[in-house]
Order: structure tokens, then sequence, then C-alpha cells
């Protein structure tokens, strides 16, 4: 048997470690052929022109796995070349990204056309910005799928729920950890001293990009409250801003609580994500 995945791999960021550690763990027992991006996204697309791409993180050889790098979101022949091309006996997409659902719709079209068994695994099963649009594209991908794989009991009531999708055609693969880099097992201090931060501050860790769903205002708007219990604390909000940093700047002036708060407001690379966990006391994730 053979398994064509669709997705994306290093140097693209976000969904990359995933289907890299995917992709080596299937093409350990099966023969496994990657259809991925050269181009993913429009430029315009990442706020303050993020780079899509990390060109320090490359995608190592993997034995057994074929990986053609073919689809570009400007070129509607390469998204049915993707199509045509895959050999799979079953086509295990990623689905995470509503901008992709006219590529995914091309492609997922021409395998079915092609009578291909379609596996679909859902990462946002609900939309992190909910609307009709997004509903509806979701629904336009989902449609494709023999059997879909999520990765909590949650999302999988979720999906049976929102999409009268059948709950035998769902299973539940938990996400797993993914090795992107070797852990050091940095102990606190060299970690502090790496990151130039004080050794005898508690630290509080909010960490990824940051949008609306994610909180941060939430976390800001309790830091006055939680300084007047405990006086040394500092918060560090390491990722890059999705939106318009000026509400959160104003939460931060308002409640005058500047001077105990760290920005890290970029991307952070995977060769410094254990130094930020590793210097930190508690990491506060508020996710709304």
């Amino acid at each position: 048997m053979k398994v064509t995945l669709i997705g994306t791999l290093p140097p693209i960021k976000g969904l990359s470690p995933y289907c890299q550690e995917l992709l080596k763990s299937l093409s350990k027992n099966i023969e496994v052929e990657f259809i991925g991006f050269k181009k993913l996204y429009p430029d315009f697309l990442y706020p303050g022109g993020t780079r899509v791409k990390d060109n320090n993180y490359k995608t190592p050889e993997i034995k057994n796995a074929e990986i053609r790098n073919i689809l570009t979101y400007y070129n509607p022949f390469s998204w049915i070349w993707g199509g045509l091309a895959a050999k799979g006996e079953i086509i295990h997409a990623q689905w995470w990204s509503h901008v992709l659902a006219p590529i995914y719709f091309v492609i997922l079209s021409i395998c079915k056309i092609r009578r291909k068994k379609i596996v679909i695994t859902v990462h946002n099963v609900l939309p992190h910005e909910n609307n009709k649009m997004n509903n509806f594209l979701n629904k336009a991908i989902l449609i494709f799928g023999d059997k879909f794989i999520v990765h909590n009991k949650k999302n999988k009531e979720n999906l049976s729920n929102l999409y009268n999708i059948p709950k035998d055609k769902i299973s539940i693969i938990p996400h797993g950890i993914l090795e992107v880099v070797s852990i050091k097992d940095i102990s606190k201090k060299e970690a502090r001293e790496h990151l130039k931060i004080p050794q005898n501050k508690r630290i509080i860790l909010h960490f990824g990009n940051i949008r609306n769903y994610k909180g941060l205002d939430v976390l800001l708007e309790s830091l006055k409250f939680i300084r007047e219990e405990i006086e040394d604390i500092i918060l560090i909000t390491a990722g890059k801003p999705w939106e318009n940093w000026e509400k959160y700047e104003k939460i931060i002036r308002n409640d005058s609580i500047s001077d105990i708060i760290i920005k890290k407001l970029d991307f952070i690379p995977p060769s410094e994500v254990e130094y930020y966990f590793s210097a930190a006391d508690v990491v506060v994730l508020p996710y709304k």
C-alpha cells in the first residue's frame, strides 16, 4: 500500500513539524509520498512581513519517502498537477487553513474522480476566527473525506455534531510530541542568562503567535492584580502579533504595568524555544 500525504514541510513554518514527524513515522512501515508547497501564502497575509519560511530549518533525508514540493498558491495548474500526480491508494490531507480551500478543493476533487480514498486530519475543527465563510469552507473540504482524524475526544464530538459526520468515520489520534530540535536540558539560570532576563524574578511566560482568541488581553488585565500579591513578577510575551498590537499596548499603559513586561514580539525560532520555557516559572495560555 502507498499513502500520499498533502501538507507542508520545512523550511515552511507552522504545520511543517507535525507533517515531518508523520512522514518519518509512516515511512518506517509503508511506502509514502509527500506532496507539499513551494509557496504557501502570499506575503501580505503575514503580519508585519513575517517570513513564511525559516531557511535554518530543513527537512532531513527520509528513507522510503518521495517528497515533491510542487504546489504554489498562485498557480492553479500546480493544484491540478497535485491531484493528478498523487500515486497513493490513500490520500491523507492535512486541513488547517481556510486560505488553502481553493487548492484543496481542486486536488481532492481530482483524487475523488480518480477513486482514491481520502483521509483528512482536521487540525482546527472550530475555526480560530469563527464566521460563516470559514464554516462554509470547512464543509466544502470535509465533504471529500472518507475517514477523518482529530486529536481529542472533544474535537470528535464537535466534528460530528457540526458537520453531520458519523462518529465511526472519525478516529482520535493524539497530537504527540514533535521533536523539532533536540532537548538540551537547559537550566533556569542558563536560560535566563541567554535571554538576558533577571535571575531573581518570578517569570510568567505567554508563548506563541498573538491572536485575539489566545487571550493575551485577559492575562494583561489580570497582571495588575497579580502584582499586588506577588511583587517580583515579570511577564514575557514571546510571539508575533497577528493583529494590531496597540490594543494590548493600551492595557499596558492604562494599568501602568510596562515595568514588569518583557516583549519579544517576533517569531521565535525552534532553536530558541527551550530557553523560554526553561526560564519560566509558569506558562499561562488563557485561550478564549
